[in-house]
């Protein structure tokens, strides 16, 4: 990624791209026709390590994977608040590692950023498809055993080529599976009270699925084998207007873990409060 440059945005243009693109997308979805069924694509590399960075599914035997999401406490994932609000009738679990493993851990309780804006107030809300504080966390039945979560950032995220994206899609034998791709920091900005960055993924690579694989980890490797978490993914803006199917994918927001980090010590304590019960 070394020497590659990559456009800017000012966080002004980021707002009225997130309100146009957003409303774009997600108006779009209902109409994709089965022309592909690559919706769940990943770009980039198949992924083993940094088993922190898990999935949520239905408790149920399913094999459906519903969104991202990170393990930040024995017994506690982070992850992309409408995305499991969307599945809030459903039982959910926290898997890891590759889906076929079946290490699946039953979801206690799901507990939603106070400020997120979960439902839409009229046909556009502009702060609705900006996904604002868009964070829920997940406190587990159980601790995942063998699995080091990842850990909290100490500064926020600065323009740089050194984040490595992990989530899941189908490789070419349509197996899902968990991928990784670089990706640089273009800029990070405040939205109101909420704190977000943007992941430019390397030319090799996008994240997608239909609006994004949201809840997925923007990560930074550590040397000792572990990871820090740099954000949680909630959407990307061009994704009506781009092709992710051609690794063609800009403006990826990330809730940014250094701007929320009231609500991931909040998630850490419920967690150790329920372990202890």
């Amino acid at each position: 990624m070394a020497g590659k440059r990559y456009p800017t945005t000012s966080p002004m243009l980021l707002a009225v791209a997130a309100s146009a693109g957003l409303l774009f997308a997600c108006g779009g979805a209902g109409d994709e026709s089965t022309e592909s069924e690559e919706n769940g694509l990943v770009g980039g590399v198949r992924e083993s390590r940094w088993l922190a960075a898990g999935y949520v599914t239905r408790a149920e035997g399913s094999s459906e994977l519903l969104c991202g999401a990170t393990l930040v406490a024995p017994n506690v994932a982070m992850t992309a608040a409408h995305c499991v609000y969307r599945n809030r009738d459903d039982a959910l679990a926290f898997g890891v590692g590759e889906v076929s493993s079946n290490r699946r851990y039953a979801v206690r309780e799901v507990h939603y950023h106070p400020e997120a804006h979960l439902e839409a107030d009229g046909f556009i809300d502009p702060v609705h498809a900006l996904l604002l504080n868009d964070l829920a966390y997940l406190v587990l039945d159980v601790d995942v055993p063998d699995v080091a979560p990842a850990e909290l950032p100490i500064a926020k995220p600065q323009p740089a080529c050194n984040a490595t994206l992990v989530a899941y899609g189908l490789d070419w034998g349509d197996e899902v599976v968990r991928k990784s791709v670089d990706g640089c920091v273009l800029f990070n900005a405040k939205l109101g009270t909420d704190a977000i960055f943007e992941v430019m993924p390397s030319y090799e690579g996008a994240i997608c699925n239909r609006d994004g694989d949201e809840g997925h980890a923007a990560l930074i490797p550590r040397a000792d084998g572990g990871s820090t978490l740099l954000g949680v993914y909630v959407g990307s803006v061009t994704q009506g207007l781009t092709d992710c199917r051609k690794y063609v994918q800009f403006l990826n927001g990330y809730e940014a873990t250094f701007g929320h980090l009231d609500f991931y010590e909040d998630a850490i304590a419920r967690g150790g409060e329920v372990a202890s019960e």
